[in-house]
């Protein structure tokens, strides 16, 4: 080796980590060591710098290692020569480690190793590697723990991990991992015909699970440091196997055993290793019964569950001084404990030990009664699928351990988000969680398990459950300790009141048990059902009748309250008088009045009420739409005298959609009488004189919205400065005009009241059922009516949106339009204020006359909204909406034909609430007229939306913001928030658009790939993107831009939808297309994977990579595709081609082509390895392994085969996909 290289070497390093350093000097020492991996002696040089005898210092050995690292990875496919000498650099290497070399320095020799084995380990080539390693093994304590981190990581990346080159050789690592963990009696054992060429690669009969066996035998009783850190090594290896070794290897080793001693172990790190092994066993599947009773049996023998009990007892867990190992060891511990239900079922029948499963109830219910909410909810799913079984579950009453879980549920069913109580279980909340988000979900995701639990114990034991409920409800509100009381006669109370959270949790339990009881018509199937839902349903009526007796006027109550009331209903259809006093209570709370001296929050929770109770008046008309249809001429006229007294038009059409709903849902002779009565005097409004003039251009719907009026009001006021209207106080005038415009505008904006009405009349409707066809007979020549003015109504709401439409418009008017469009929000963690902070600043500008752009923009983003929902529900009206000829493009037209008027967030509104269910609800008949004219169109417009996103140009210097600029970039974050939301959208909206099939004929040749495909699809199907070349095009131009992102969800989802794409589009067939695949979206995915910002996009992306290479392997030699690739990567030789086709063909699966490609990229330089590269790909790999040691938790389809299962299949075929 050329000694100046040495020396430019060793001060290209001194440069890059002296801190005195220059940045420039730093950046041109770190691209010249970056360089060198390209030169023709970095093997030998990384040796020599690497090796201990080298006197050099840990970072100029570990940079030698790096070039050792860039050799491997580059070594061509079959190159042995260079292979041989670059294990025998890396042998000598490790074989001379000792203890002092740092740890850093010892793991990249470990991932080098692993590296070379990966490549060369197989009996033609590397066949002594076992050798060697039992040989470092036994040479010293450094070399030792040495090899137990190289086994560790080799069948890690073999069997747990998402690892190219792994997966690329998966079939032969598989079976040589196999034979080397695994002594060879239990092979003989297991296999009849063993293959020699892996045989021969085996150092011992023991196998390696036997020798980390003896390792934890010795460490077990010495608990110094070093046989601490022994432990820990033997442990890891442990777990990296336990998923795929052999069960009776397992049994022979006495893992289970000496993992449970590792429970008590005084190291932290130990004993959580050893509580991960001992889940993994627990959640293996065992289809021999001697295996199952030696690894599962024992474990609910009683002092096998007294052992967790005290285990968990003793875990001290303090959340004022938390201690995070002891809290994710008593996680863990409780995470092992309810996985053991996966046997539960079947413990008694396959083990002859004394079990009692009373023991076990008991163990779990002590978990979820644990103060932590996170340590309690593992429990929860268990208790749901308990109840759900037919059979008897437990060995004695069943009704104790219902009335038990009841109890707890009570105490755990609160809405602890509006708790202000300083205690354990709050702060363990505190504790768990960092933002309010993911509290709030977790919370939301707690209550759900704790309802479905009362809901499936009153469903298994009904008299029992509803009798325990309801004296508990009784007695919490007969000691009702609220000071203002029930009725609302004293002050009113907050939502976090704990008398207030108690009695809405007693709603919760109520309403849960009731919805046990609709499962249990369905459930129970016993002769005496009928008598024993006649006995239920008189408990139940005289249950409600308590609850209405309870004069509930508190705001805080009255919505829990009216929602329970309603399920009650449909066991009230023989009591009439019940029935009407909770319609009563129902409509009352449709106009609940607001107290006086009321605040803002409190005007807002009786909104709240008015409009959630409206909601409930209709799900009553859902539940018993026959009982009321009884009494329809009583309820219009209640109806009639509420719209007209006590109502304003935006209360009333909810009331109009109950008597709608009631007459529509049932048999009558004055259906069609009945719905012309509500309907017709909406609809009809869309044709009178001032609605078209509004829809009919921009200038008509500036004056029918008000602009004029509002432009001499202003000139009346002397406004002169239109950009600070807030410093102009509203007059009464002003209140006046206000008051007017609102009026009119409730008068012209009809959506809101036509997507109810057609909503609420077909929701959950079956589409074959005689009420759903009549209800279609009479919508469809109203909407076919209605729907030209509604497109056109977004049209110039766009227009007026849309800054390039104001020209000739005076300065004035822009301003204010500019205003009006202006969207405000308030976002935690984004916004620069806080939230009431907000809210008062709101109410401050509805003071002045700022409130007149504040509601005009309201009033037109609100329309635009309900707009899309109003087409929404036309799109259900099957194919009302579709068979109009040319109305794709109208719609594409209406929806994006301005893209200056659509902002980020309104352009998500209309993705989420129009384009996807357009297409979802599109019949493949109209798939092609529709959506071939609608979705290139629109996916270009929305394009140009995304275009506008110009990103962040935040300043560095912080020290020396002001005020403005702290409002500038409280701006730029919320843009970019709303930006974000969009581009998740569109990509969502992609998935949409690769699922949407098309009718094919029998005889004809599907385009969909089933071989490249990871995806469930058949062919039997043929898709949209594989028959419209319109469609495919826009699809991948917005694939394009949203791959270029800096947001790696974005980047993560369009992979995937490309992913699926790519196998449905016919090979050779567009050339356009072939060509947009290699030279636009392969140098961006090639970009990805280079700089690795996120590990599981790259992952994605490589399966994209290797999609477009398998796609055109399979081309069978057309013309000009594989010159293609060579105007890409001009290394391609005609020769290297042909190799990399042979290995794709070869290659079984996605999964093992992708690590094909991926080597294939790497030796071909396509991917560079950088050290920053090294670092993501580092970063990525303690990631996935996160994410394995979760593994367990999936379905047992979804987990690593076990090999007992596949006797048969030879150890070649293990593992494979």
């Amino acid at each position: 080796m050329d000694d100046s290289l040495v020396s430019d070497i060793l001060a290209a390093l001194g440069s890059v980590h002296n801190s005195k350093t220059s940045n420039q000097d730093r950046l041109r020492a770190q691209a010249y060591l970056e360089s060198l991996k390209g030169h023709p002696q970095t093997a030998i040089c990384g040796y020599n710098l690497a090796k201990s005898e080298s006197n050099y210092d840990f970072t100029v050995r570990h940079f030698g290692l790096s070039l050792l690292q860039n050799a491997i990875l580059v070594c061509p496919e079959g190159d042995w020569e260079t292979g041989r000498t670059l294990t025998d650099h890396i042998v000598e290497i490790a074989k001379n480690i000792s203890d002092s070399d740092p740890y850093f320095l010892k793991e990249k020799v470990v991932v080098l190793w692993t590296h070379l084995a990966k490549r060369f380990w197989e009996a033609q080539e590397w066949s002594e590697m076992d050798n060697l390693l039992f040989s470092m093994y036994k040479s010293s304590n450094a070399t030792r723990l040495l090899v137990l981190g190289i086994l560790r990581n080799l069948f890690e990346d073999v069997f747990l991990l998402d690892d190219a080159i792994a997966s690329a050789n998966s079939a032969r690592l598989t079976a040589q991992c196999i034979e080397i963990a695994t002594p060879v009696a239990t092979l003989e054992q297991l296999y009849s015909d063993r293959n020699p060429a892996v045989v021969v690669l085996r150092s011992n009969d023991q196998g390696w699970l036997m020798t980390f066996s003896h390792i934890l035998t010795s460490c077990i009783s010495d608990t110094s440091d070093a046989s601490a850190s022994l432990a820990i090594k033997a442990l890891e290896a442990v777990k990296a196997s336990l998923l795929w070794v052999a069960v009776k290897a397992i049994i022979q080793a006495d893992i289970l055993p000496l993992t449970c001693q590792y429970l008590s172990h005084p190291n932290p790190k130990v004993r959580i290793l050893a509580i991960d092994c001992l889940h993994i066993l627990v959640t293996r599947h065992y289809s021999n019964d001697d295996d199952f009773s030696a690894l599962i049996g024992v474990v609910f023998l009683p002092e096998s569950l007294n052992s967790f009990s005290n285990i968990i007892s003793a875990i001290s867990v303090d959340p004022d001084v938390i201690d995070e190992d002891s809290y994710s060891f008593l996680k863990k511990v409780v995470e092992t404990v309810v996985s053991l239900a996966d046997h539960y079922t079947v413990v008694k029948r396959r083990f002859s030990g004394p079990v009692n499963l009373n023991s076990y109830l008991d163990l779990v219910l002590q978990t979820t009664a644990h103060p932590s909410l996170l340590v309690s909810h593992l429990s929860l799913p268990f208790w749901s699928n308990l109840l759900r079984l037919t059979e008897p579950i437990t060995d004695s009453s069943e009704t104790e351990l219902v009335r038990r879980l009841l109890v707890l549920s009570s105490k755990r069913i609160l809405n602890y988000e509006s708790v202000r109580e300083d205690n354990e279980t709050m702060r363990f909340l505190d504790l768990d969680f960092d933002t309010k988000v993911e509290r709030q979900n977790f919370l939301n995701e707690y209550e759900r398990a704790v309802i479905d639990v009362v809901r499936l114990s009153t469903c298994r034991h009904p008299f029992e459950s509803l009798a325990w409920i309801r004296e508990n409800v009784n007695s919490v509100f007969a000691n009702w300790s609220a000071p203002a009381g029930l009725d609302c006669s004293g002050s009113v109370l907050p939502k976090s009141d704990p008398s207030c959270i108690m009695a809405i949790a007693q709603f919760t339990m109520t309403e849960a048990a009731l919805r046990g009881i609709d499962r249990w018509k369905v459930w129970y199937t016993e002769p005496d059902k009928d008598t024993e839902f006649q006995n239920l349903s008189s408990f139940i009526v005289s249950w409600c009748v308590e609850l209405l007796n309870i004069p509930i006027r508190q705001p805080v109550l009255v919505k829990k309250y009216i929602k329970t009331l309603v399920l009650f209903t449909p066991y009230l259809s023989e009591t009439s008088d019940i029935l009407f006093k909770v319609l009563e209570k129902c409509l009352d709370a449709c106009i609940f009045d607001l107290p006086e001296n009321s605040n803002e929050e409190l005007t807002k929770t009786v909104h709240d009420i008015r409009s959630s109770c409206g909601v409930e008046i209709n799900r009553l008309a859902y539940l018993i739409p026959g009982t009321l249809n009884k009494f329809y001429d009583d309820l219009d006229r209640v109806v009639s005298d509420l719209v007209s007294n006590k109502l304003s038009n935006h209360e009333s059409v909810i009331l109009y959609a109950f008597l709608l709903v009631v007459s529509q849902r049932c048999n009558s002779d004055h259906k069609v009488a009945r719905f012309e009565k509500v309907v017709d005097p909406i609809l009809s409004k869309w044709q009178s004189e001032p609605v078209i003039k509004m829809v009919s251009s921009l200038t008509g719907f500036m004056e029918e919205i008000g602009i004029p009026q509002i432009g001499e009001y202003f000139n009346y006021r002397g406004v002169q400065d239109f950009s600070d209207l807030l410093a102009a106080p509203m007059d009464e005038n002003g209140r006046i005009l206000k008051s007017q415009l609102q009026d009119h505008w409730s008068s012209l904006f009809l959506a809101r009241p036509t997507r109810i009405f057609i909503q609420y009349t077909i929701e959950k409707l079956d589409h074959s059922s005689s009420e759903y066809l009549d209800l279609l007979n009479l919508w469809k020549p109203r909407v076919q009516a209605l729907l030209p003015y509604l497109l056109q109504l977004l049209k110039q709401i766009s227009a007026f949106c849309s800054p390039e439409s104001w020209e000739g418009f005076s300065s004035e008017v822009k301003t204010f339009l500019q205003q009006s469009c202006t969207e405000r929000f308030w976002q935690a963690g984004l916004s620069n204020q806080s939230k009431d902070e907000f809210l008062q600043q709101h109410e401050s500008a509805s003071k002045t006359l700022q409130d007149f752009a504040d509601s005009l923009g309201t009033i037109v983003r609100y329309t635009r909204e309900y707009s899309y929902l109003a087409l929404s529900s036309v799109s259900q009206l099957d194919d009302v909406l579709y068979e109009i000829p040319g109305v794709g493009r109208e719609f594409a037209e209406a929806l994006t034909g301005i893209p200056s008027g659509i902002t980020f967030h309104s352009c998500r509104h209309m993705i989420s609430l129009i384009i996807r269910p357009l297409i979802r609800n599109c019949s493949a008949n109209y798939v092609i007229p529709f959506l071939g004219e609608f979705l290139p169109y629109s996916l270009r417009q929305i394009e140009k939306v995304i275009d506008k996103f110009k990103g962040s140009e935040i300043s560095d210097e912080a020290h020396d913001i002001t005020e403005v600029d702290k409002e500038n970039l409280t701006d730029q974050i919320m843009e970019e928030h709303q930006f974000l939301q969009l581009t998740h959208a569109t990509c969502r909206l992609l998935l949409d658009i690769n699922n949407v099939q098309v009718p094919f004929s029998e005889n004809e040749f599907s385009d969909y790939d089933e071989d490249l495909s990871s995806s469930k699809g058949s062919s039997k199907e043929k898709y949209l993107i594989g028959c419209h070349e319109g469609v495919l095009g826009a699809f991948l131009q917005l694939c394009k831009k949203l791959l270029v992102l800096p947001d790696n969800r974005s980047v993560l989802t369009t992979a995937y939808a490309l992913r699926d794409a790519i196998p449905k589009i016919p090979i050779a067939v567009w050339g356009d297309v072939d060509e947009y695949l290699v030279f636009q979206i392969l140098p961006i995915c090639f970009t990805i994977i280079q700089e690795r910002k996120n590990g599981d996009s790259a992952h994605e992306v490589e399966y994209v990579i290797t999609l477009i290479f398998a796609r055109f392997a399979k081309s069978n030699g057309a013309v000009g595709l594989k010159e293609l690739f060579q105007g890409l990567i001009p290394s391609l030789s005609e020769n290297v081609w042909n190799d990399l086709e042979v290995q794709l063909d070869r290659a079984p699966n996605l999964k093992q082509k992708r690590g094909v490609v991926v080597q294939f990229l790497t030796v071909n330089g396509q991917i560079e390895w950088t050290e920053r590269l090294e670092q993501e790909m580092q970063k990525d790999r303690r990631k996935q392994l996160k994410l394995a040691a979760k593994s367990a938790w999936l379905p047992k389809s979804s987990r690593a085969p076990d090999p007992d299962e596949y006797l048969d299949e030879g150890l070649t075929n293990l593992f494979t996909e």
